[in-house]
């Protein structure tokens, strides 16, 4: 399928719905949810994806994986997307987290093709779909997460930071802006991220 919306076919009982979209220039999908898993393919451009538990920036040629019913805002600069929606029954991956896969030259290839078949599908269609989740389940995941704390004023700061990265931006300066001491500051952040400011920074 192509240059259509999910929520307008989500309820098919099919296995997998495959949909490749062109998305413009600069383009952002406001936060939202699916009852099925996503699996966001960039054949082109870079996807920035924001969950409340992190953020993900993902380069061409690799997907993220989004499991099913969790939050997610996309903000896609010149993107060329294949997506798979799959029922939670039959989800190869059982994380609870968004996780950025590599995707082999295969997996490709059966990413772009996927949304190409149409009803009623054929033996030769069904066994493609076989081998998406099969290839899945076997994807190594790329570190490409950055953890996003949960304490509100903490988390309203580090995401006007990522949106205006600074190098020079320091603990210090984050701790004034939290009213606190910089030691209180490191604590509280490596306690809410697993990371000292500057390692996230």
């Amino acid at each position: 399928m192509k240059q259509i919306s999910i929520h307008s076919v989500e309820h098919l009982k099919h296995k997998i719905i495959a949909i490749e979209t062109q998305y413009d220039e600069y383009y952002v999908l406001a936060m939202h949810t699916h009852k099925r898993a996503q699996l966001l393919y960039g054949a082109q451009g870079v996807i920035h994806v924001e969950t409340p538990q992190g953020s993900w920036i993902i380069p061409p040629e690799r997907a993220v994986w989004i499991p099913p019913e969790v939050a997610h805002q996309l903000t896609l600069f010149n993107v060329k997307t294949c997506s798979l929606y799959i029922l939670p029954e039959y989800v190869p991956r059982h994380t609870i987290y968004c996780e950025v896969l590599s995707i082999s030259p295969l997996l490709r290839q059966l990413l772009l093709k996927a949304p190409e078949l149409n009803e009623p599908f054929s033996r030769h269609d069904e066994l493609i779909f076989e081998l998406i989740l099969s290839e899945l389940e076997i994807c190594e995941t790329v570190d490409l997460h950055l953890p996003l704390p949960e304490n509100k004023a903490m988390l309203e700061i580090c995401k006007k930071f990522i949106e205006n990265p600074n190098i020079h931006f320091s603990p210090e300066q984050f701790a004034t802006q939290l009213c606190t001491s910089e030691r209180h500051f490191s604590r509280l952040f490596k306690s809410e991220v697993g990371l000292s400011f500057s390692k996230w920074r």
